[in-house]
C-alpha cells in the first residue's frame, strides 16, 4: 500500500499555480488552490495556503487511490509518486489510456519511464512547463 507524504504533496505544490478564488485556465476550467479542478456543485471562497494545501492532499490521496488500482505491477514509493503527480496533472481518464500505464503494466518500466516526455502538450503546443514537470517526474520515477 502507498501512501501520500509530505514530498508527493510538496513535489506536485512546485509544479501548480496557487489560486486563492476559483480562477479559469485557458480552455475556461476553473481550478483553485494547487491546482484542485472546481467541480459542479463546489464553490469557494478565498483560500488560504494552508487549505489549498490541505485540499490539494485530499485530491492527492483520491488520485493515489485511482492509479493504484489501474497499476498491476509493483512500484517503488518513487514510482507511485510520480505516477499520481502525472494523472493529477492530465487528468486520470488520459492517465488510463496513456502508454506510461500501459508499457508499465506489461512490465516494461524502462519504456514507461521513457513516455513521461510524450506528455509535454497544452492543446497543440509543447509547454516548457510540462517539460520540466515531465522531467522531474521520469527522474521520481527511476529514483
Amino acid at each position: 500500500m502507498y501512501t501520500v507524504k509530505h514530498p508527493l504533496i510538496e513535489f506536485t505544490r512546485s509544479f501548480e499555480d496557487f489560486r486563492a478564488v476559483p480562477t479559469p485556465n485557458a480552455r475556461g476550467v476553473m481550478f483553485v488552490g494547487y491546482g484542485h479542478h472546481v467541480g459542479k456543485g463546489e464553490i469557494f471562497t478565498a483560500l488560504t495556503d494552508l487549505s489549498a494545501r490541505h485540499l490539494l492532499e485530499m485530491d492527492l490521496v483520491k488520485i493515489s487511490e485511482e492509479v493504484q488500482k489501474m497499476v498491476k505491477v509493483p512500484l517503488t514509493q518513487g514510482q507511485h509518486d510520480a505516477l499520481t503527480d502525472l494523472a493529477f496533472s492530465v487528468g486520470p481518464g488520459v492517465f488510463k489510456y496513456s502508454r506510461v500505464l500501459e508499457n508499465l503494466n506489461l512490465g516494461e518500466y524502462k519504456r514507461a519511464a521513457n513516455q513521461f516526455g510524450y506528455l509535454v502538450y497544452d492543446g497543440k503546443d509543447r509547454s516548457a512547463r510540462l517539460i520540466r514537470r515531465r522531467t522531474a517526474e521520469k527522474s521520481l520515477f527511476n529514483s
